[in-house]
C-alpha cells in the first residue's frame, strides 16, 4: 500500500465515483482505477461495490476511511514516517 492508493480511496470515498476521484486529484480515470485494483489487491478484500457507475463501499472501506481519516489529524502528507519504512499499513496500526 502506498500514497498514491490511499489519495485515490480517499478521493473516491468522497466524489463516489472514478470520475469524481479523478477531477479531485487532478489525474487521469485509469490511474484512480488503477490505483483502487492495487489497493485492494494488496489488502486483499473488495473496498467497493461496483454498482451502475458508482462505486459503493464496503463495511472495510468504511472502516479503513475511518482510520485513514486519522492519520490525517497526523498530518496526512507526511504518512509515510506513520506507515514507517516498509510501507506496509494494517487498520489498527
Amino acid at each position: 500500500m502506498n500514497y498514491k492508493q490511499l489519495e485515490a480511496f480517499r478521493a473516491v470515498m468522497e466524489a463516489g465515483t472514478v470520475t469524481g476521484a479523478s477531477d479531485l486529484l487532478h489525474i487521469a480515470q485509469p490511474s484512480v482505477s488503477a490505483h483502487i485494483s492495487n489497493l485492494e489487491h494488496a489488502l486483499k478484500i473488495p473496498l467497493f461495490i461496483r454498482r451502475a457507475g458508482r462505486l459503493v463501499p464496503t463495511a472495510e472501506a468504511m472502516l479503513l476511511n475511518e482510520e485513514v481519516g486519522r492519520g490525517s489529524s497526523r498530518e496526512w502528507r507526511g504518512y509515510g514516517a506513520w506507515l514507517g519504512t516498509s510501507g506496509n499499513w494494517k487498520p489498527g496500526d
